[in-house]
């Protein structure tokens, strides 16, 4: 992590995932109704947690979904690179970026 914080701290909410400046460095898991990546912000070189999860999976293949976006440390990258449950562990911990069913994209911290 960058000794400054990273942009995307000091905003509350987002109108789109196009204001969140990441790229993808690598998959870690890709599966019908769960996937993540490891991002990095080209800004700064914070590195995140992009976790999918579709929560209800209707007949009509519609459900609920959420995306949560979770900085990490250094240490905490190395831990992910040992543990898909433990990257699974830290998504979900906040302070996250979180785009909901109602599709609002903001900080819960």
């Amino acid at each position: 992590m960058s000794s400054q914080a990273c942009h995307l701290m000091e905003q509350k909410q987002f109108a789109s995932h196009n204001q969140l400046t990441l790229e993808i460095v690598r998959t870690l898991e890709y599966g019908p109704k769960r996937r993540m990546w490891l991002l990095r912000c080209v800004k700064c070189g914070q590195h995140y947690l992009k976790g999918y999860q579709q929560l209800q999976d209707w007949a009509d293949g519609e459900g609920q979904a959420r995306v949560y976006y979770h900085p990490i440390t250094p240490h905490q990258m190395r831990e992910v690179d040992q543990s898909l449950e433990r990257a699974w562990e830290l998504v979900h911990s906040r302070p996250y970026i979180l785009w909901d069913e109602q599709g609002e994209l903001r900080w819960w911290l």
